[in-house]
C-alpha cells in the first residue's frame, strides 16, 4: 500500500480527481455554501504531493511540476491583474491550476495565483531539500 500511495499514479490520481471536483466550483459563481469543501479538496490535493514528496523515491518531479506551476501562477496573475487578453493561456492554465481552485474560497480569484505561486515556492523548496537527501 505504501508503494501506491508514493508513486508517481498516485499524484496523477489525484490530479485527476482534484480537477474533476473543482472544475465546477472554478467555472462557478463561487457563491455555493460547498466552498469548504472544494478547499478541503484541494489542501488533500497538496497533502498527497507532500507524501509522494517526502515518501516518494523522485523528487525531482515536484520540482519541475511546481516550478511550470510556479510560471504559470505568475503569468496568471499578470493576466488577471491587469485584465490582459489571454485566450492562449486559458487550456494549460485550466490543466494544471484547476484542483487549486478551492483556495478562492478564502481570497478573490486574482490573487488565488498569488497562493498557487506561494504554494509552489514551498513545493519546490521542499523537494529542492530532499532531493539532496538523495545525493
Amino acid at each position: 500500500m505504501k508503494k501506491v500511495l508514493t508513486s508517481p499514479i498516485s499524484v496523477l490520481i489525484a490530479h485527476i480527481l482534484a480537477f474533476a471536483a473543482n472544475f465546477a466550483y472554478s467555472v462557478s459563481s463561487r457563491t455555493s455554501p460547498l466552498k469548504w469543501l472544494f478547499l478541503a479538496v484541494t489542501m488533500l490535493y497538496i497533502g498527497v504531493w507532500l507524501l509522494y514528496i517526502a515518501k516518494g523515491r523522485y523528487p525531482k518531479v515536484a520540482t519541475v511540476v511546481f516550478s511550470v506551476m510556479l510560471a504559470v501562477s505568475v503569468v496568471g496573475f499578470i493576466i488577471a491583474k491587469f485584465a490582459l487578453l489571454a485566450d492562449w493561456f486559458i487550456i494549460p492554465a485550466a490543466l494544471l491550476v484547476v484542483p487549486f481552485a478551492g483556495f478562492e474560497a478564502i481570497v478573490k480569484p486574482t490573487y488565488c495565483w498569488l497562493i498557487i505561486a506561494a504554494v509552489s515556492v514551498i513545493m519546490i523548496v521542499f523537494s529542492l531539500r530532499k532531493k539532496n537527501e538523495y545525493w
